[in-house]
Formats: structure tokens, sequence, C-alpha cells
């Protein structure tokens, strides 16, 4: 199994650093020679580690360009129990019908979540946010 390339911050604040990740179809060689296609976190497989420093905290957004839905767990971070991916907490493609959510409810489009602090509808483009390093 390869090693998972270190992700670069796509850009920061002073007390935060943010990443972005799409998830979406790939040719990648897993065994030498042979290309496979698989479903990866920007093109590789497995996903990228995120390097962070003690007390800081980074934002991780994920777009979905695959074909269905997914769910998205950070390891290796204290996450906030509402920014850990619950199973529910679905990350949508771009357009995929959303029938658990009308825009009505409170929903905030961060990590999933409805703004009053349990799992929510899935959305496009989840965000992860205030995970700190371990």
């Amino acid at each position: 199994m390869p090693i998972p390339a270190v992700l670069v911050p796509a850009g920061g604040s002073g007390r935060a650093d943010r990443y972005e990740i799409t998830q979406h179809e790939a040719a990648v060689e897993v065994l030498p020679g042979i290309r496979t296609r698989l479903w990866t976190y920007g093109g590789t497989f497995p996903g990228p580690t995120i390097e962070s420093r003690r007390g800081r905290s980074i934002i991780v957004t994920h777009r979905n360009e695959l074909p269905v839905p997914t769910v998205v767990h950070l390891h290796g971070g204290h996450s906030p129990a509402a920014s850990d991916g619950y199973p529910t907490d679905l990350v949508l493609p771009q357009g995929w019908p959303d029938a658990a959510h009308d825009g009505r409810d409170g929903h905030d489009g961060r990590g999933g979540h409805d703004g009053r602090g349990g799992p929510g509808p899935g959305h496009a483009g989840a965000t992860r946010g205030r995970c700190r390093p371990g």
C-alpha cells in the first residue's frame, strides 16, 4: 500500500488552515504496471495525509464528483461529534436530488448537520470544521 501524500493547505487564517478535497474517479496504479479505476480523494488512494500543528484548527471541505453520495470520517484528529462524519451525514454530488431537505429546516451547510446539534440531511460540498491534531 502506498504512503499517502501530504495535502497542502488551500488557504487559511490566523487560527485555522483550510483544506479542499475533491472525491472523483481516477485510474490509479495499485499494483506495479496495472491501472485500476477507483473512487479517490483528489486522485489518490488511500486519501491524503493532513499534517497540522497541535492547537491549530483545520477546516476540510469535500466536493463529491462521484455518481453517488458519500460519507467522510477523519482519522487522527480531535473532532467535535457534530463534525465527525455520521453514517447518515451524506456528501451529495452536485445536482443530486435531495428529497429529505427543502432548505427550510435550519440546515447550515456545514458538516451535514442542521444547526441544532444533530445529524441532518445530505448536502453538496461538506465541510468538517474545528478538527485538531491528536
